[in-house]
């Protein structure tokens, strides 16, 4: 199987260990159905973030959603989140930024001051993320360079050509900006 992606497993591990080094414990994860393999690769991660600073890995701040990743979506995620859990969350991941900012926005309506009360971080540095209120921390996925990869893939295997490496891992970046403050 020929495969091009991001290396969700260790993106999802840096946000989080970013997280647990400014003293976050309870981290909740937005994530979609683990059916979607970067899901599952994403909470992958974030439970190893967990397990290697040795904070237990809880499966009541693993929050799935599904269909479209929207702000609406992330605005009921974190609601339902403050419904089902006894202490709310410090921190928030999510699987995409327009889930972090519909966290944003509930978490501002529920009186939550980001990034003093509560960190939110998203996914795929969206053109808005520095842009919203507080700048949003997020993981930057480079999609330019995940096209090439295919589509250069692709065209070789069109031609007939045996291609290697058939799985290609293209890194991601952690973007710090204000939606995570300072160490707790």
């Amino acid at each position: 199987i020929y495969t091009v992606d991001n290396d969700n497993i260790e993106a999802a591990k840096l946000a989080t260990q970013h997280l647990i080094r400014l003293g976050h414990k309870r981290i909740a994860f937005v994530h979609l159905p683990l059916s979607y393999f970067t899901a599952k690769d994403r909470v992958e991660g974030y439970r190893q973030a967990l397990m290697e600073a040795g904070l237990p890995f809880r499966r009541e701040l693993l929050l799935e959603v599904k269909g479209y990743y929207g702000a609406e979506v992330g605005y009921r995620a974190f609601l339902s989140l403050l419904e089902r859990l006894k202490e709310p969350p410090t921190a928030v991941l999510t699987m995409d930024d327009t889930l972090a900012l519909g966290c944003l926005q509930a978490a501002a309506e529920k009186g939550f001051k980001v990034p003093d009360d509560l960190a939110v971080i998203g996914f795929n540095d969206s053109a808005f993320s520095a842009h919203c209120e507080p700048p949003l921390t997020t993981v930057r996925i480079f999609a330019d360079t995940l096209a090439l990869y295919a589509a250069d893939m692709l065209l070789r295997l069109v031609q007939g050509e045996v291609v290697m490496p058939s799985r290609i891992t293209v890194p991601t970046q952690l973007i710090v900006r204000k939606s995570c403050g300072a160490m707790r």
